[in-house]
């Protein structure tokens, strides 16, 4: 299961290159990134310009995108796949427990409170 600290985390600190989209599972978008920081760098060396700053900004600006999204819509975008088997598996052990004891479910009752009138 990813976390979203760590992918803002790595978009902070190798944004650059994109391996937060890698981690993410985004590995086109990780591949197109990387290759514009090979595009970039080699610019930037052959004409002595800061075209490398491209790369370095998206990477910043995905690690701030990252850092403010809500857990849910991150679990939502980038673990969907993770909780829906996850949710599958937990129904298929009730639907398993309940298969193999129907009276297990209904075996643990809370007790009631003791009233006023109860003597110890």
């Amino acid at each position: 299961m990813k976390n979203k600290i760590v992918a803002g985390f790595l978009a902070l600190f190798f944004g650059i290159f994109g391996v937060h989209r890698f981690y993410l599972g985004r590995r086109f978008w990780g591949v197109m990134h990387m290759l514009l920081f090979f595009f970039t760098f080699a610019l930037t060396v052959e004409n002595e310009g800061p075209f490398i700053i491209a790369p370095a900004i998206l990477g910043f600006i995905d690690a701030i995108l990252l850092f403010a999204m809500p857990v849910e819509d991150f679990d939502d975008r980038y673990n969907a796949k993770f909780l829906k088997k996850r949710q599958q598996a937990y129904y298929a052990r009730q639907q398993q427990m309940e298969e193999a004891d129907p009276e297990a479910a209904y075996a643990h009752k809370p007790k009631a409170k003791p009233s006023a009138t109860d003597v110890f």
